[in-house]
């Protein structure tokens, strides 16, 4: 008999420790849904949607549903079976739409499209919160890591081989932590891609798809000024470009003689603008130029004009003069004081770059890089 109650005491025990620890949890989870999210997302601007290609979807200005697709409950069941009271103004502001933004998939550097998406807002939803919202997606690693969208699964051929993954950019910028740890802002571009790489220092740091992104919201908000370098020479087509910039809504943009020393310690965007004989002068881009098998730029310049490169950096052609190359380059990625490349072969090159870009950004939109051939936007990397 002694042995039977010391074991019920034992039993009973246990039972209060379980319901005390379900209880805390419980408590904390009520807290983290109660507390008003700090962030404020910025005013909301109109964007630009990429080409018509590929499935189009509008999401519902009104929709109330939560992040991820969930749809918030007014009740919730407590734990003797009655309803809980109306949710708090706090939580319901949570769901409401804080503005919108432009989601685009693409598959082989933008080739292909698959979604394209104006997306309401909700306040703190993250990348992953609007991904999963409007596509098919599948997670690995407790679901921090996108394994597949509609359909489209990481692959590798090995450790020493080359594998297909997905990567996604913010205005044009890669981003520097996982989807669930970025929250997008009203008016950004958010930018999934699908496509072969080889190693981490081939990368694309920043890509020119987005444009007049990241010239307008940055990465996080933070844009700083625009910096337009160029020759004294070429100061006209500089002028041109800053106007341009200005007109899609760049709020603050000035100009600059090329300098090596701004180019190094950019303390915002900048565009370098000129034929490659001004800029190679430029140790800088040179040196830039000599690593171009690591930089994501896929091109290469050379004494007989560019050469242009596939996406495991192997040249695919070479193209003379007349040439103009429009193409992105950061530090490292989420560097929101990106480089911006508007390079000709030759002055035709050059203002052939600058006229599409000035008066034909459509053309590029959905690019990674770009070359202008005959007039024409020449997509880069090469197939």
């Amino acid at each position: 008999m002694k042995n039977c109650a010391g074991k019920l005491v034992l039993i009973l025990v246990l039972v209060l420790l379980v319901l005390a620890v379900s209880g805390c949890q419980a408590a904390q989870q009520s807290a983290a849904v109660a507390e008003p999210a700090t962030a404020t997302p910025a005013p909301n601007d109109a964007v630009e949607s990429p080409a018509d290609t590929g499935k189009t979807t509008t999401a519902d200005p009104g929709s109330t549903a939560h992040p991820g697709g969930s749809d918030a409950p007014d009740t919730a069941k407590q734990a003797d079976g009655s309803l809980s009271e109306e949710p708090t103004d706090s939580q319901v502001d949570e769901s409401r739409p804080t503005g919108q933004v432009t989601l685009f998939i693409s598959r082989d550097f933008g080739r292909q499209s698959l979604i394209q998406s104006t997306a309401s807002l909700a306040d703190r939803e993250s990348v992953m919160d609007l991904l999963q919202s409007h596509a098919q997606v599948e997670t690995k690693w407790d679901g921090s890591f996108v394994n597949s969208i509609e359909g489209l699964k990481s692959d590798s051929e090995g450790l020493s081989g080359n594998r297909n993954d997905w990567f996604f950019f913010i205005n044009g910028i890669c981003a520097d932590v996982g989807a669930a740890e970025y929250f997008p802002q009203s008016g950004d571009m958010v930018w999934w891609d699908y496509h072969l790489w080889g190693d981490m220092g081939a990368m694309n740091a920043a890509v020119i798809g987005c444009y007049p992104e990241p010239f307008i919201h940055g990465y996080r908000g933070n844009t700083g000024t625009t910096t337009v370098m160029s020759s004294a020479s070429n100061q006209s087509l500089a002028g041109k470009l800053q106007a341009a910039l200005k007109s899609q809504g760049v709020k603050s943009v000035t100009g600059s003689l090329l300098n090596n020393q701004l180019l190094q310690n950019r303390t915002g965007p900048v565009i370098a603008l000129g034929t490659w004989d001004e800029l190679k002068q430029l140790p800088f881009l040179a040196e830039l130029n000599k690593a171009y098998r690591k930089t994501g730029l896929s091109v290469h310049f050379t004494d007989k004009g560019v050469e242009l490169l596939d996406g495991r950096s192997r040249v695919v052609n070479e193209s003379g003069p007349g040439t103009g190359i429009i193409a992105a380059t950061g530090s490292g990625l989420g560097d929101p004081k990106v480089l911006w490349l508007i390079v000709g072969t030759d002055e035709e090159g050059l203002q052939s770059a600058v006229d599409l870009l000035v008066n034909h950004p459509a053309k590029i939109r959905g690019f990674y890089q770009a070359a202008v051939i005959s007039g024409k936007a020449v997509r880069l990397p090469m197939e």
